[in-house]
């Protein structure tokens, strides 16, 4: 999946740690230490009318004009909360290294969940997600974990996603060193298939950045996740709450057809290596 690169990027959009834009539910971490203190409710703004705060450990509201929306209740305590620079989407992210994108108005919820526990390794695994960047494109997603290894030793995962199938592009990079780093520059080039990882620390020492080629996921399996859900005929509905499937007998003729397609389609390339294997035996 991924092909180190030597060449410079022509970077159209960049990725970069803006805690302004994010609030987290736990404050006060001890980067080399051990304890960590509740907060109490902490705003982000996203735009000059409307604000983010906390209503509880599962819960955010946005108030706008004297209103106030509130999201439904999430199966976990929330980590982060971060919005976009244009503040038009949130994305809610939990201790359980899953973050929900949802718009502003905490009405829809937009594209499948970003799980990276799934993709933790046995000596791999972070503390808490420090934050996520959507990209203006709304076709990517940034996560950065973390895990503070006392008294000296810092470790940070950045993960990019494509959020229309919730898989991530690349594997998890990761940053360590014996100083605290301050942050990650990560840029995308103009054909939004190069990317570009800056670290920063705090010792102010120039690290070396590398670059990656990420090949988008085509969505070719979303028709799996829409054929499951018309043949159990029910469905998680935008505030996550189970719901008959709309044109259930339509969807199924659908997804049925895909099967059969994807079968097809698989079969011709299985039959296609086999050749060219033989082939070069011969």
């Amino acid at each position: 999946m991924l092909t180190p690169l030597r060449i410079p990027v022509n970077a159209a959009e960049t990725f970069t740690e803006a805690k302004a834009n994010c609030m987290e539910w736990v404050t006060d971490r001890d980067p080399f230490g051990d304890k960590s203190l509740p907060n109490v409710a902490r705003n982000i703004s996203i735009s000059y009318d409307r604000q983010v705060k906390f209503l509880g450990p599962r819960q955010i509201a946005v108030q706008s004009s004297g209103s106030t929306v509130s999201s439904p209740l999430f199966p976990s305590d929330i980590e982060v909360v971060c919005a976009t620079d244009t503040g038009d989407e949130v994305s809610v992210t939990t201790t359980d290294f899953v973050t929900q994108i949802w718009d502003s108005g905490l009405q829809n919820k937009i594209g499948p969940p970003l799980d990276e526990k799934r993709l933790f390794k046995a000596n791999d695994a972070a503390d808490y997600t420090r934050w996520v960047k959507l990209h203006p494109s709304g076709r990517y997603a940034l996560s950065v974990s973390t895990f503070w290894n006392p008294p000296t030793w810092a470790e940070a995962w950045l993960s990019l996603w494509d959020r229309q199938t919730g898989l991530p592009l690349m594997d998890r990079q990761n940053f360590s060193g014996p100083v605290r780093p301050e942050g990650t520059d990560v840029e995308l080039d103009r054909s939004q298939t190069i990317i570009r990882f800056s670290p920063k620390m705090s010792d102010e020492k120039v690290r070396p950045s590398w670059h990656l080629q990420i090949v988008p996921s085509r969505p070719s399996y979303v028709w799996l996740a829409d054929l499951a859900e018309a043949l159990g005929g029910i469905a998680l509905n935008s505030r996550n709450m189970p719901e008959p499937v709309a044109n259930r007998s339509s969807k199924l003729e659908a997804g049925m057809n895909a099967l059969v397609t994807f079968r097809a389609k698989a079969a011709a390339e299985a039959e296609a290596r086999a050749k060219a294997q033989q082939a070069e035996k011969e």
